[in-house]
């Protein structure tokens, strides 16, 4: 290069401008290096990031997963559980089988009444030499009772009368001592028939015994000789052309 000294006045200015320019594009390269450079950086922190999110949500979705399994299992063994409850409640009170999900802890020297305790139900068995032979249901607090309840044929026919619904839900699955007059017996079904006559009829009701055990009939009875029975209700059957209003007793003995 020549030297500023002998160089023109527009000369150096020519030169002095080609300098600043080549200066100029060194810098652009610079700043361009230094951009590619952050962006790189940025895509790297990006990534990572995602990465880290993406991760998050695996692992979120990993203890949902976890969570929902164990409340399924928790929901499948409620539901057992009420099924295995509520089928232990049917057979007991309405088809007198089972218990069949309790466990037994107790036998009392009656004749071998049995006391079954289940999930928050109690089950008691009653097998007295004569007397209860019935099955009764109820919560933990259900207390063990042999007494029967005292009425007679011509109360329960004056319930049965007025109000049959409401009797019979009074009066099912309970344990009666009923005094009434002897009908009939038939020794081939084992029952026993007594209740309450009226001449009219309307009062009329018929009560007919299951004997606990054969031949347990009373000896020289005749038709309207009083007669009382213990046992267990079973069912009612309305009046018809007929035949009189009917209680059905299970379970009985003849005093």
């Amino acid at each position: 290069m020549a030297n500023k000294k002998d160089l023109t006045i527009e000369e150096y200015k020519e030169t002095l401008l080609d300098e600043i320019e080549e200066d100029s594009k060194d810098d652009s390269f610079l700043d361009n290096e230094q951009s590619e450079e952050e962006v790189s950086e940025n895509k790297k922190i990006r990534k990572t990031k995602k990465t880290n999110k993406n991760s998050h949500k695996f692992i979120n979705k990993s203890k949902k997963n976890k969570l929902n399994f164990i409340i399924n299992i928790i929901f499948t063994i409620i539901i057992i559980i009420i099924s295995i409850i509520t089928i232990d409640i049917i057979l007991v009170a309405k088809y007198n089988k089972g218990p069949y999900f309790a466990i037994k802890m107790a036998t009392y020297k009656d004749g071998g009444t049995k006391v079954y305790y289940g999930l928050g139900y109690k089950v008691i068995k009653y097998n007295q030499i004569q007397g209860r032979r019935d099955m009764a249901i109820g919560t933990w607090n259900l207390k063990y009772s042999t007494e029967p309840t005292d009425v007679s044929a011509l109360d329960l026919a004056i319930e049965f009368t007025n109000n049959p619904s409401t009797a019979y839900k009074k009066y099912y699955k309970k344990f009666l001592r009923v005094n009434g007059n002897f009908i009939s017996n038939n020794k081939d079904n084992n029952t026993l028939t007594f209740g309450y006559i009226d001449d009219d009829k309307k009062y009329s009701l018929n009560i007919v015994c299951k004997m606990a055990e054969e031949n347990l009939f009373p000896e020289n009875i005749k038709e309207n000789d009083e007669v009382t029975v213990i046992g267990t209700v079973t069912n009612y059957k309305v009046n018809n052309d007929k035949n009189n209003k009917t209680l059905y007793i299970n379970n009985c003995f003849a005093e």
